[in-house]
């Protein structure tokens, strides 16, 4: 071949290089994720394209190299042959490693017959491969140790790069903050919010991101003690009253931390008499992690702090504590007599039958009247009635209505008779009908004043009635909750003392002793029998104070929560306090009354 010739072949040959990137591609590329792209140098961003066999014959493919990009097989993708079928398609998926590759548009990738180059496509020019190569970025955190908190221990970070960050931790082990740093910056992690009972501290918590994450940043807490209960309330043990039998109750100390507790010890209160305390804690030793011990307590027949004489008791102590704990664990003990103050009220009833690991159950009267009582001098200026139209001032407010299962009688009215007293009392029952019987308790009423109370409000806080507002006038009801402070049950359950917002309106037993109108069972615990510290003389010259206590004594004419079942709408019971000629009667709901409110013990 001579020369011109050969320069001919060359000139041709170039052509047909040129036709086969211009000529309809055999094999084109869809993009499956952004092609354009920045990747930080310390990691791979993946970037994918569906390529598809236009032609009816097979194709293998070879994709010229680009540096820092590789291609990703496995399930799924394509085959590291780039075997492609006639019509046929694949996923092909590149890493892109940012340590390895150079910023700027790629023009690629490229996949070229294999064999030969005259036979090679590209994605369309705006979706080849652009590359952007940014800084690294890291992650900092590290590992907690020694946590066992009910609540999160918070960490937060502060850096040059981005606005502070904090993560919230419940739990040993790796931790991570999600925002990632930029290589060069600094940081520094400290606790922001300590979890309850425990210190946690941070080491290796400040430094400089140098291209990898940071995972040496410790966070240690404390070894963690609790105690069962903050506050064990005891019976006295009286074998001459059958509800007080000073039962031993336990107080269970837990190791929550990670690590042993070591050096435990156990300080203990000045006990009232007879009351003594053991333990099977290891004194001196170590509680392991998870590990629990008990503490219990065996109170004699002396109450703390003589609180039976109307005296806010001040309760004995115990604080156990532990050589590498932080804080102590306290835990606070009351050896409880009838008359004692606890809860916000005199103790009047003990239930001594409650689960050993916790409280006595009980009840307690509230410190003071919370409706001035009618007194045989007249007196009754802030007295109140039994149940109210909500009418606020002048004019007649009483509102006589059945209440179902809150008379002496047990299971009357039931609910049938007071939805009927009601149709037939109210003109527009019709549209406003009697509440279901599911809200009604059928209560043990001569002794449950919070049941009775809770079926009163059930209908006085559904509606409100315009019983008695003049001669002739048709009775009618709205919806809508009757002012509770206007009416004797819907006061105790407004009112508010000393931390505790369920009081309620007693029953006529919790108030009276055995036998007397009402017919209280023998045994049952009552304001009268139990309290006699606190019952005042109701003809004494001031007989607020005629009591033992001296103060805000229980005297003259208190309501109860029952209705009586002879005359069920219109008369409820009352309970007269007169220390040696204390009774109970009924009268019309109508009439101005005291109001001293209960609650039960919390445990």
């Amino acid at each position: 071949m001579n020369l011109r010739n050969c320069g001919l072949f060359f000139l041709i040959l170039g052509q047909l290089a040129s036709n086969a990137y211009a000529s309809k591609p055999l094999w084109i590329f869809l993009p499956l994720t952004p092609t354009t792209v920045s990747v930080p140098q310390n990691q791979t961003v993946n970037v994918q394209y569906l390529v598809s066999n236009q032609s009816s014959l097979a194709h293998t493919l070879v994709m010229q190299p680009i540096a820092g990009v590789t291609q990703i097989t496995g399930s799924g993708l394509c085959s590291s042959d780039l075997t492609l079928a006639s019509k046929g398609s694949c996923t092909l998926s590149l890493a892109v490693d940012g340590a390895l590759v150079a910023s700027g548009n790629t023009k690629g990738p490229v996949l070229c017959e294999q064999g030969t180059q005259l036979q090679c496509y590209r994605p369309a020019s705006i979706n080849t491969l652009n590359i952007s190569v940014t800084p690294s970025v890291c992650s900092v955190g590290g590992t907690v140790s020694g946590y066992g908190s009910s609540s999160a221990l918070v960490l937060e970070t502060n850096t040059q790069s981005i606005a502070m960050q904090q993560q919230a931790i419940t739990g040993n082990g790796p931790f991570a903050f999600s925002q990632l740093l930029i290589s060069g910056d600094t940081y520094n992690v400290t606790v922001v919010t300590q979890p309850t009972g425990q210190t946690c501290t941070v080491t290796n918590g400040s430094g400089t991101i140098a291209a990898a994450n940071v995972t040496n940043v410790a966070v240690s807490c404390s070894a963690f003690l609790t105690t069962s209960v903050d506050n064990l309330a005891l019976s006295v043990n009286n074998p001459s009253t059958a509800a007080l039998t000073g039962t031993s109750r336990k107080i269970i100390i837990t190791n929550v931390g990670a690590f042993a507790a070591t050096g435990l010890s156990i300080a203990y209160p000045t006990w009232p008499s007879g009351t003594t305390a053991s333990t099977t804690c290891p004194i001196g030793g170590s509680l392991g992690a998870g590990s629990t011990c008990t503490i219990t307590v065996t109170p004699g027949s002396t109450a703390t702090s003589s609180c039976n004489t109307g005296v806010a008791p001040t309760p004995g102590q115990i604080v156990v504590s532990a050589a590498n704990v932080d804080a102590p664990v306290t835990s606070n003990v009351f050896v409880l007599d009838y008359g004692c103050q606890y809860q916000g009220g005199y103790l009047y009833s003990v239930d001594d039958t409650t689960p050993n690991n916790g409280s006595i159950g009980g009840k307690v009267v509230a410190l003071q009247d919370q409706a001035a009582p009618k007194l045989p001098s007249g007196s009754q200026a802030t007295s109140i009635i039994w149940s109210s139209n909500n009418a606020a001032t002048g004019g007649v407010t009483y509102s006589y209505d059945y209440i179902p299962y809150i008379s002496e009688t047990a299971g009357v009215p039931n609910y049938n008779d007071s939805q009927e007293y009601y149709n037939a009392t109210y003109s527009n029952s019709s549209v406003y009908q009697f509440p279901p019987s599911n809200v009604f308790a059928t209560c043990n009423s001569l002794v449950d004043g919070q049941c009775n109370s809770n079926n009163i409000l059930a209908f006085y806080n559904t509606y409100r009635t315009n019983y008695g507002l003049g001669v002739g006038t048709t009775y009618e009801v709205s919806l809508g909750e009757t002012t509770q402070s206007y009416y004797a049950a819907g006061l105790c359950n407004s009112y508010s003392a000393n931390g505790y917002s369920d009081w309620y309106l007693p029953a006529i037993c919790e108030m009276s002793p055995a036998g007397s109108n009402a017919s209280c069972a023998y045994g049952t615990q009552n304001i009268t029998t139990n309290l006699g510290i606190l019952v005042g003389q109701a003809y004494a010259t001031d007989p607020s104070t005629s009591c033992a206590v001296g103060a805000n004594c229980l005297v003259g004419y208190y309501w109860s929560s029952n209705i009586y079942s002879v005359f069920e709408s219109a008369y409820a019971w009352f309970m007269f306090f007169d220390g040696s000629s204390n009774s109970n009667d009924c009268t019309y709901k109508s009439v101005l009354l005291g109001v001293r409110c209960a609650r039960a013990l919390s445990q």
